[in-house]
């Protein structure tokens, strides 16, 4: 994939879910919530990764 990105660091192929951003006026919060499978409306979520930034 760093072919067709030339500044890719780091990519997860393996997990599937999406990212929630939060902003405040000094914070900014990113959640990624994983899911188990995107094949199924049967699904588990991980939401255990969460990060936090100030600016």
């Amino acid at each position: 994939m760093q072919i067709l990105i030339n500044d890719l660091n780091y990519m997860n192929s393996s997990d599937r879910g999406y990212l929630t951003l939060t902003f405040t006026s000094s914070n900014v919060e990113s959640k990624w919530n994983f899911v188990s499978t995107i094949f199924n409306e049967n699904f588990t979520e991980n939401t255990d990764r969460v990060e936090s930034y100030s600016i």
